[in-house]
C-alpha cells in the first residue's frame, strides 16, 4: 500500500464560460516531487491553487494526510507555497522574512532563531539574517523565498513556477539546488512549470496537462520515449511531424507513404493500424542520421534540400526543406561541408512514434 500524502480527485473548475479544469485526478506519495507540466492556460496553476486553498473547486476533492480539505483555509493547511514572484518584504531583514510564518504561528523566539539559521544554511545563505532584500541578487532572493517556504516544515511544499524570473544559467543552478534540498529533506512537493527541462530535472513523476485534463502521467523517460497521444508527443521534446497514409502493414512493420516527401518509409509497428489509415509520425531531430553520399541504398534513405545550419554548442542543427516548403530539423554532432540548396542524405529511423488520425 502506497503512502499517499496528497489525493486529488475529479477536480473541475470554471471561471465564467472558461473551463479551467475538466476532471483532474492524481496522488502524490510521500517524499515524491510531482510535477504538473503544460503550456499556459492548461490548468496547472489552478490545480495548485486549489490544493493550497486559494481557489475552491466547482466539483471534486483534495485530501492531505487523509484529511478532506474542503473549507479549510490556506493558513490551516499543512502546506506552504512558493510563487513566481518572490514576495519578500523589502523593509524586513532576510531573517525576518524567513521567520514571518513562524511568528504568525506563535513559535517561540529561540526556536525561530534556530530554525531560520538552519534553513538559511540549507539554501546556501548562512549569515544572511541581517541583510535586506533590495541588496540581494535575483538568485539570493529566490533562495530566501525557498527558505521561507521550507522553514515551517510543512507536510507538502507547493511550487508555482518559482524559477521563471531567473536567467537561464541561474535557473539551471537553482534547479540542481532545489532538487538536492527536496531530496535531502525527503520533502513531498507539487511543482508547476511549463519548462520541460525543469520538469525532467525535478520530477519523480510528471503529469502533462492540456486543456484542463491530465494527458499522461509518468516518469521523464516514459513521457519522452512512449508518449500516449499526439499532445504529449508534440509537447515533450522537439519533433518533426510528417503526415502519411498506411500502404502496407505486417505483424512487425508498417509502410507509410509521405506525400510531402513523395516517398514511403518503414516503421516498427506499434499499436493497431490498417491499410489506408492516415497517420501522424513524430521524429526526434536527434534520431535522424546524416549519411555520406557513398551510402548504399537502404530503407528510409531520403534526399532533402539543405537550407542552413545552426551551432548549438554540443551539436549542430541542420534545417532542411521538403518539396512543399515544410522544414525538417536534424540535430547531429557531424559537421558537414554543404551549401544552401544542395541535397543532404538522411535516414529516418524505423523506431518512430506515430498515431492514427482516423476517428
Amino acid at each position: 500500500m502506497t503512502d499517499k500524502v496528497v489525493e486529488v480527485g475529479n477536480l473541475k473548475k470554471s471561471f465564467g464560460d472558461v473551463v479551467a479544469l475538466k476532471d483532474v485526478t492524481f496522488d502524490v506519495e510521500r517524499a515524491q516531487t510531482y510535477v504538473l507540466l503544460g503550456p499556459s492556460g492548461c490548468g496547472k496553476s489552478t490545480t495548485l491553487e486549489i490544493i493550497a486553498g486559494l481557489q475552491e473547486p466547482d466539483e471534486g476533492s483534495v485530501r492531505i494526510m487523509g484529511k478532506e480539505m474542503k473549507g479549510v483555509p490556506p493558513q490551516e493547511r499543512p502546506t506552504t507555497t512558493a510563487f513566481q514572484s518572490w514576495a519578500l518584504f523589502p523593509h524586513k531583514t532576510v531573517g525576518e522574512n524567513v521567520a514571518f510564518g513562524l511568528r504568525m504561528k506563535n513559535v517561540p523566539e529561540d526556536e525561530i532563531k534556530k530554525r531560520v539559521s538552519e534553513t538559511l544554511k540549507l539554501v546556501g545563505l548562512a549569515g544572511y539574517e541581517d541583510r535586506y532584500p533590495p541588496g540581494l541578487s535575483g538568485g539570493e532572493k529566490q533562495r530566501v523565498s525557498f527558505a521561507r517556504t521550507l522553514v515551517p516544515e510543512p507536510e507538502v511544499v507547493l511550487l508555482d513556477e518559482p524559477l521563471s524570473n531567473l536567467d537561464r544559467k541561474l535557473r539551471e543552478d537553482m534547479r540542481v539546488l532545489l532538487t538536492e534540498i527536496l531530496d535531502d529533506l525527503s520533502m513531498t512537493s507539487t511543482y508547476v512549470t511549463h519548462d520541460q527541462q525543469e520538469a525532467f530535472t525535478l520530477g519523480d513523476k510528471i503529469a502533462v496537462m492540456g486543456q484542463g485534463i491530465i494527458s499522461q502521467e509518468g516518469g521523464p523517460e516514459d513521457l519522452y520515449e512512449t508518449p500516449a497521444n499526439p499532445h504529449v508527443a508534440s509537447f515533450i521534446g522537439d519533433s518533426n511531424i510528417l503526415e502519411g497514409v498506411i500502404e502496407k502493414e505486417t505483424d512487425e512493420e508498417i509502410e507509410a507513404y509521405i506525400e510531402s516527401l513523395d516517398k514511403s518509409i518503414k516503421l516498427v509497428k506499434k499499436g493497431e493500424v490498417e491499410e489506408e489509415d492516415k497517420v501522424k509520425i513524430y521524429i526526434r531531430p536527434s534520431t535522424i542520421e546524416i549519411l555520406s553520399k557513398e551510402t548504399k541504398e537502404e530503407d528510409n534513405k531520403l534526399k532533402i534540400l539543405f537550407m542552413r545550419k545552426i551551432f548549438q554548442g554540443d551539436d549542430l542543427r541542420y534545417l532542411l526543406e521538403m518539396e512543399e516548403g515544410r522544414e525538417i530539423i536534424v540535430d547531429s554532432e557531424k559537421y558537414i561541408e554543404i551549401e544552401e540548396g544542395e541535397e543532404l542524405l538522411i535516414k529516418i529511423p524505423k523506431e518512430c512514434i506515430y498515431f492514427s488520425t482516423e476517428s
